[in-house]
């Protein structure tokens, strides 16, 4: 609530787990192909020349709010504060072109909750950030040219910036907002840090009554998760005032011109592939339209509730190194769980919720080539309770391996997984589960095709038949099997077959591959679903150097080069914006230039002398890239000769 200058975006969970793949399709980034979870350095190092956050890292998060929403640079990606032009809620966070929410200034209302000694954030470069006052409560100290400070027990950290009001004792940010420059070392890659997780978009723009650009005189006046909703006859959604509320519900309430209008959305869990469903009300018309799942952006694991609950002790009181800041530092929460009695344990901390496995009934068998009995070479078999029959099959759940009997009492080995089957199939070293396992392709640009070679194993004593491998699902042809595999493998032996993905249009596709084979204790067939997107690539501008000129006089014609591997280079738009219209304003830069090759003069204000930060945008209409440079604009120097008659 309280943002004025809403892109009508919605917030998502985002899947920042170690189970999804990180997104980027860029091969050089640290994080291709990497897990899709935040990484802090333990050990914070100083960087020899830290890295300013004015015209740095406008793209990504530089720090991560204690709550573990990330926070982005307070400039937006041309160059303005967001606080500054009302791009911000009440807690300084807004949603991004992804439905991911994250701050553009530091967490404050975090200290309520943590009080003023815990760090409300961490920078990406691993020095912890506070609020408004030291961490003893203190008036804050003279800062750095970092925007933060090294002294008394607390090692060297960032705080939050500010001003504040003795008649309301309270704080307003206020610029710089957060740190000036990183002051740790970090790898400035791609205009941001890397690496960091990426969040798969759901919605394009153009699609469901969304486009993505600012709604005149719109303001969000309402949020609700978790809430009830509710089917009306036109198969929209609508807020169920009477019903039980859900964590996969969620409300955001939009006034337009003194106009309520509710914009309604339900995550669906349990299907493949997963779903969000949104009903998109806005003046011109309602519509609802159902997204599928991408990049794993939707998991099976709902959120817990955004009650902001603190953090449970860990327990550990070890140090591992000498940098405040780890677990053994701090003893809070004691942990405190309730048994719901309906198969689930909820963290009364957190406000998690875990489901308990059905109680084991422990059933004596032979092995497989054997008939029971009571001897000195029995094995042992847990059945979970799930299975009725009294020799369960392999491959069923719930069952653990067998265990030679070494004492008077059996041995269980346990095992998570199902017994292992005759047909195995893996992906790039990754073994898959049947009917379970995702193989996501990532973004792919438009027009481009990516391949993925798949394993198949005979993990059994005699030959498996592959019978057919076929492809379905809602995008089935964008996945294409390329190199098929031999329809006989040898006990012990392997076969591979290769998937391409064809991103012919934007957008996530999804289908499901399923191998048919001899082996029938998984079904009828050994079933994977696959995912892919199509990625329209932003456009490319190179950099234009800091210039310097005198009063009243123009810049020389300054040339850059802007391409997009889409969007034809003479379809590409240009524009730019001042950070001192006095100075500079909007009106005195001038471009030039066509196709690839592109030029701007810049004219300063007439009598004005000062510093301004130029930014240059290029668009291909759905995305932008921009370059910033640094205007000095200096007096004439002027000889004055003093006569002595």
């Amino acid at each position: 609530m309280g943002i004025t200058s809403w892109q009508q975006q919605v917030p998502l969970p985002t899947s920042y787990f170690a189970s999804t793949t990180n997104g980027t399709n860029d091969t050089v980034s640290l994080g291709y192909q990497q897990p899709n979870y935040w990484r802090l350095p333990l050990v914070p190092v100083a960087a020899a020349s830290p890295i300013s956050l004015t015209g740095n890292f406008l793209r990504g998060a530089v720090a991560l709010g204690a709550d573990g929403v990330a926070i982005f640079n307070p400039r937006n990606n041309t160059g303005q504060f967001s606080q500054a032009i009302g791009e911000l809620d009440a807690y300084g966070g807004h949603c991004g072109l992804g439905d991911d929410y994250h701050y553009h200034i530091f967490s404050t209302h975090l200290t309520s909750v943590l009080g003023n000694d815990k760090p409300i954030a961490w920078g990406l470069d691993g020095y912890p950030v506070y609020g408004y006052v030291e961490p003893d409560g203190s008036a804050m100290l003279a800062l750095d040219s970092d925007g933060g400070h090294d002294h008394g027990t607390w090692g060297y950290h960032y705080h939050a910036r500010g001003t504040y009001s003795a008649g309301t004792a309270t704080w307003t940010p206020a610029s710089p907002y957060m740190m000036s420059a990183m002051h740790g070392t970090v790898v400035n890659y791609g205009g941001q840090i890397d690496p960091q997780p990426t969040g798969s978009g759901l919605r394009a723009s153009g699609t469901g009554g969304y486009t993505a650009q600012p709604v005149a005189g719109a303001s969000i006046t309402a949020f609700k998760n978790p809430v009830a909703l509710s089917v009306d006859g036109s198969g929209h959604f609508i807020e169920n005032v009477s019903g039980t509320a859900s964590n996969d519900d969620w409300l955001m309430r939009i006034s337009i011109s003194g106009v309520s209008y509710d914009i309604c959305w339900r995550l669906n869990r349990n299907v493949n592939p997963k779903t969000m469903t949104i009903t998109w009300r806005l003046p011109a018309a309602t519509t609802t339209t159902t997204y599928n799942n991408a990049g794993n952006r939707i998991t099976a694991y709902p959120m817990a509730a955004n009650t902001m609950a603190k953090l449970p002790d860990t327990s550990q009181t070890l140090d591992s190194t000498a940098t405040f800041g780890e677990d053994a530092d701090y003893t809070i929460n004691a942990q405190s769980f309730t048994d719901n009695g309906n198969s689930t344990i909820t963290d009364n901390i957190t406000g998690l919720m875990c489901t308990l496995f059905p109680a084991a009934t422990a059933t004596a068998y032979w092995s497989s080539t054997t008939v029971k009995g009571a001897t000195t070479t029995e094995a042992w078999l847990v059945e979970f309770g799930i299975n009725a029959a009294p020799t369960p099959p392999r491959n069923s759940q719930g069952i653990v391996s067998y265990e030679a009997k070494t004492s008077a009492y059996p041995v269980f080995a346990v095992r998570s997984a199902s017994v292992t089957t005759q047909i195995a199939v893996s992906q790039n070293g990754t073994a898959l589960t049947d009917a379970l396992s995702t193989v996501a392709y990532g973004n792919v640009n438009v027009g481009s095709t990516s391949s993925k070679t798949f394993t198949i194993n005979n993990t059994g004593a005699s030959a498996l038949t592959i019978s057919g491998v076929t492809i379905d699902g809602t995008n089935a042809s964008n996945f294409t099997v390329t190199t098929a595999p031999a329809t006989t493998i040898a006990a012990g032996g392997s076969t591979t077959m290769d998937v391409l993905f064809s991103a012919a249009s934007s957008g996530a596709k999804v289908a499901a591959i399923h191998i048919a084979s001899s082996d029938t204790s998984v079904g009828a067939a050994f079933d994977i679903a696959l995912s892919g997107t199509g990625y329209v690539p932003p456009p490319t501008i190179t950099a234009v150097a800091n210039q310097t000129t005198m009063r009243n006089n123009a810049t020389s014609t300054l040339a850059f080069t802007v391409g997009d591997p889409q969007t034809a280079a003479v379809s590409l738009t240009v524009s730019a914006t001042s950070s001192n219209a006095t100075l500079v304003p909007v009106a005195n830069i001038v471009f030039g230039g066509s196709g690839a090759s592109r030029t701007v003069t810049v004219t300063p204000a007439s009598g004005q002398t000062g510093t301004a930060t130029i930014t240059v945008t290029v668009s291909n209409g759905s995305s932008t890239t921009s370059t910033t440079f640094t205007l000095t604009v200096s007096p004439p120097n002027i000889l004055i000769i003093i006569a002595d008659d």
